[in-house]
């Protein structure tokens, strides 16, 4: 996937990989960085998430790779490959630290070679240069400068050189106090001018002192003279530093040869290096969202959990933004090609459309991202951007005519499985052309197999998301009461853009909202108003579900901390009788609304007849019943409640602990009819056991299953959904228990895909 300097930019991906290079230790990492692309094939994705997944657990030991800072050594190599070339003895100690961070980083790899199977084929790329690390030692101190026992004459040379050196000291030094005793000389000490030793005189003074002038100061009253008592010795100062730098020159020259003789080895290591450092760096910067590797769809499911864009979160970091980060959930399954988000401004329509585009590059990247560990994300081929003005002075061109050019582009481009972004669909010229332009573009898009998302206000792309079969609406949630965003997503439903509420708030005048409302025509506005009412009901049924849940919740830890006081599975209980319905039962049961609960009705008591909750001593009322539950009204809240949680009061325990037999002796005579095309029960072609719980549902499976078969049934679906997955295996561990069936299998997409099973029996 090639992803441009200008869709990193428009997602947000730049500025993460900006962040990430202040992570990185060596050039070639920088490097690596500056030029990461996603990877779109299959095995060399699988490969980096697989590496990353190893940093992961790497880091979670408390270990992580060896990396010091390097400098750039590409141009001491290439200069080492000539020969008879000289390095410095600065790019010497370079190489070496290079040659050292190598074999740490191999050590690390191969001392945790179990856990980081994937970069053993990575060691062949960093080699333990040994010989030549001990050879450098030898020569370079770890101030980056030549050893005196580098060589046996370099030693001598510099040990003559201190003690001549210490000698012409102490001569300058006598001769200094001697003439500043007499005025002749100023505080100033001895000074070196052309690598030789001078002393400062007053310029009157100084054809009083026998020697050489070497320099004047700038004010010319300072002579710089070189005493008569020196000049040997100077010269045999400088004589000897001849000699140092020439045996230097030999010494680097003979190093610079052993390190030309592993170029190919410590180029190698720089690159592999630079890999790895590039790899660490983005491991680090996830660190700081807490960030995972969620799964590699290979259905094209695209499921988004609690994820929040990274981009922000960086910006929250540097004080840019006060607002906290909202979690995005958004989930589009193989058969939802097209998302329509819509909602006012400012809403985070724009936000979620490009935190998607975000999550989907930086994952096949190798980044570890900020969501939920069970969200999903499918591998992209390719990725087609149309965010923000792209306006162009140089080119003529407006807004929407560079729109009309990115068009043509992109449908000229490969599609298939690409992801393509778009905001603010529609806008730029006349609203029923741009929207008809670009539910056209889009359907071109779906037919080259790509998927696509998009923003609009256009409520004819609403529609056609609503009538038109894989593509669906989306919209952030609107708190009407306080006329803010909530950032949240919700699927399946249409936003409106609350232009008219949102101008009140601001100020402008009723008259000219009111007079905007009428021009907007009656249909827009009950349509506007019927979105609004809708969000306002969604809204209130999410809140009252959160109160369900959380009651529901203290029901269940109270029944387990009663079990516990007990000594018995929370099940059990002493004062009440399980209810548990046959087949075919429904609201009304013989067909007559209100009635009774079953056709066989004395398995259960009428709607209206108290009943409890396992681990409740709260009383209810059976207000209605499904083949899925039972709704229990308690508190005037509504609970929908599985069939075994139901309990009987204490007093209709004994009638109807008897009820039972009858419907186990009639289950079983309906079991014995194998192989009969007749019988006097009903079999629907489809089970639903969403929502049930693994126990729950194999009982059903096989009860069903059976009735299937006694009923001369061919085929029958179970519908389970997608979900963890926990009842898909009950499912097919069930059926694969059954020698009674012919096969079974996952449905086609067109029929329900991976939510439903189809199951042969004959």
């Amino acid at each position: 996937m090639n992803v441009t300097a200008e869709i990193r930019e428009k997602i947000g991906f730049e500025s993460v990989r900006i962040e990430t290079e202040q992570y990185l230790y060596t050039p070639t990492g920088r490097q690596w960085v500056r030029t990461l692309q996603p990877l779109s094939m299959e095995n060399p994705l699988q490969e980096r998430r697989t590496q990353m997944g190893e940093l992961l657990w790497l880091h979670s030991t408390g270990q992580s790779l060896p990396f010091s800072r390097l400098d750039d050594i590409q141009d001491a190599l290439k200069r080492a490959s000539i020969h008879g070339a000289m390095l410095s003895a600065l790019q010497c100690f370079q190489i070496r630290e290079h040659v050292v961070v190598a074999r740490k980083v191999r050590g690390k790899l191969l001392s945790n070679r179990e856990q980081l199977k994937s970069f053993i084929p990575i060691l062949r790329g960093l080699h333990e240069l040994t010989e030549l690390e001990t050879a450098i030692n030898g020569v370079i101190n770890d101030r980056g400068e030549v050893k005196n026992d580098a060589s046996k004459e370099l030693r001598t040379i510099r040990t003559d050189l201190q003690k001549t050196k210490q000698k012409i000291r102490v001569v300058v030094d006598r001769m200094l106090k001697r003439l500043r005793s007499k005025g002749m000389a100023p505080e100033e000490g001895a000074t070196l001018r052309e690598g030789r030793l001078v002393i400062p005189i007053y310029s009157e003074h100084k054809r009083q002192v026998d020697g050489l002038l070497q320099d004047l100061s700038g004010s010319g009253k300072t002579s710089y003279v070189e005493p008569k008592e020196v000049v040997d010795l100077n010269n045999e100062i400088r004589l000897l530093e001849i000699q140092e730098t020439r045996e230097v020159e030999r010494i680097l020259k003979a190093l610079t040869a052993k390190i030309g003789q592993h170029i190919h080895e410590l180029e190698t290591n720089e690159a592999t290096l630079g890999f790895l450092d590039g790899l660490q760096a983005m491991h680090a910067l996830s660190r700081r969202w807490e960030g995972v590797l969620p799964a590699l769809s290979g259905d094209e499911t695209l499921r988004i959990k609690k994820a929040k864009n990274p981009t922000l979160l960086l910006a929250k970091e540097a004080g840019q933004q006060e607002a906290s980060v909202i979690p995005l959930d958004l989930e589009l399954d193989p058969s939802e090609r097209a998302l329509v988000i819509t909602g006012p401004n400012a809403g985070g329509k724009s936000v979620a459309m490009k935190t998607v585009g975000l999550l989907c590059v930086m994952h096949q990247c190798g980044y570890p991202l900020p969501m939920d560990p069970d969200s999903a994300l499918p591998k992209l081929e390719q990725i087609y951007v149309d965010i923000g003005d792209e306006q162009s002075i140089e080119n003529d061109l407006s807004t929407f005519s560079s729109r009309l050019k990115w068009m043509k582009e992109t449908l000229e481009s490969p599609m298939k499985g690409s992801l393509v972004l778009i905001d603010e669909a529609g806008t730029g010229t006349d609203p029923e052309e741009g929207g008809a332009l670009f539910q056209a573009f889009i359907e071109s898009c779906l037919d080259r197999n790509a998927r696509v998302i998009t923003t609009t206000h256009h409520g004819s792309l609403k529609l056609y998301a609503h009538a038109t079969e894989g593509v669906v609406n989306g919209a952030m949630e609107f708190d009407q009461e306080t006329l803010s965003p909530t950032y949240s997503f919700r699927k399946h439903t249409p936003g409106s853009s609350y232009a008219f509420e949102i101008a009140s708030r601001m100020g402008v005048p009723t008259s000219v909202t009111k007079r905007a409302r009428t021009l907007l025509g009656r249909q827009s506005s009950e349509l506007s108003s019927l979105l609004q009412e809708l969000e306002k009901n969604v809204h209130s049924t999410k809140q009252l579900k959160r109160k369900l849940e959380e009651r529901q919740k203290a029901l269940d830890e109270l029944d387990a901390k009663r079990a516990a006081k007990r000594g018995k599975k929370p099940s059990q209980d002493d004062d009440t009788v399980p209810i548990t319905p046959s087949k075919g039962t429904g609201k009304g049961g013989n067909g007559k609304s209100g009635g009774k609960l079953s056709l066989k009705k004395e398995d259960l008591p009428p709607i209206g007849t108290e009943v409890r909750l396992v681990g409740s001593q709260t009383p209810g009322i059976l207000v209605d019943c499904t083949d899925r539950y039972a709704v229990v009204e308690m508190n005037g809240l509504q609970i929908k409640s599985q069939f075994d949680r139901l309990r009987l009061p204490k007093a209709r325990k004994k009638a109807a602990s008897k009820k039972p037999k009858g419907s186990m002796k009639r289950m079983n005579l309906a079991s014995s009819s194998k192989g009969t095309h007749s019988g006097s029960f009903e079999v629907k072609t489809e089970l639903d056991i969403r929502g049930k719980r693994a126990t729950t549902a194999e009982a059903e499976i096989t009860q069903y299953v059976d009735r299937a078969i006694a009923k001369g049934l061919s085929r029958v679906d179970i519908i389970h959904g997608k979900g963890t997955g926990v009842l898909m295996t009950c499912v097919k561990e069930t059926l694969s228990k059954r020698k009674d069936i012919q096969s079974f299998r996952v449905a086609p997409y067109d029929e329900g895909g991976p939510g439903k099973t189809i199951v042969q029996l004959t």
